[in-house]
C-alpha cells in the first residue's frame, strides 16, 4: 500500500538535485514536489492511502518509517542549499522542512477528505515555517 512511497521520495530527490543552484530553497523544494504530479500515484490513490495510513496505527507507523527515509534522501540536498555541510547529524532546520511540512500536509489533507490539493496544503505549511 505504501510501498511506492520510497520511489516517490527518489523522484523528489532527483527533481530537487536538478533544480538550479541559484534557485531559493523554498522555490526549489516546491518545484521538486511538483514532480510528483507526473507520478502514477494519482490524487485519488494518494487520498486512499492517506486515509488508511492515518486511521490505522500499524499502517501509520509504516508510513512514517517511509517518511523518515524521505528525510534521509532530501535533508542532505536541503542542507547544501542552506550552505550547511551535510554531516552525520542532520541540521534541525533542514530536517524540519522535510519532516514537518510533508507529514503535516498529508495528515491535514486526509482529515479534509481530500479537499483542496496536497500541494496547496504543503505550501500552506511551508509558508507557516517561513514566517
Amino acid at each position: 500500500m505504501v510501498g511506492d512511497l520510497m520511489a516517490l521520495g527518489e523522484v523528489v530527490q532527483a527533481a530537487l538535485r536538478a533544480r538550479p543552484v541559484e534557485e531559493g530553497l523554498w522555490d526549489a523544494m516546491t518545484a521538486a514536489l511538483a514532480a510528483l504530479t507526473d507520478s502514477p500515484h494519482t490524487p485519488r490513490r494518494a487520498l486512499e492511502t492517506a486515509l488508511l495510513t492515518t486511521a490505522d496505527p500499524a499502517l501509520r507507523a509504516r508510513h512514517l518509517e517511509k517518511h523518515l527515509r524521505w528525510q534521509e534522501l532530501l535533508v542532505p540536498e536541503i542542507e547544501r542549499r542552506m550552505g550547511v555541510e551535510p554531516g552525520p547529524v542532520p541540521d534541525p532546520r533542514a530536517n524540519a522542512i522535510v519532516g514537518a511540512c510533508l507529514d503535516t500536509a498529508m495528515e491535514i489533507w486526509a482529515k479534509r477528505n481530500g479537499e483542496g490539493t496536497l500541494e496547496e496544503i504543503y505550501l500552506e505549511a511551508l509558508t507557516a515555517v517561513r514566517t
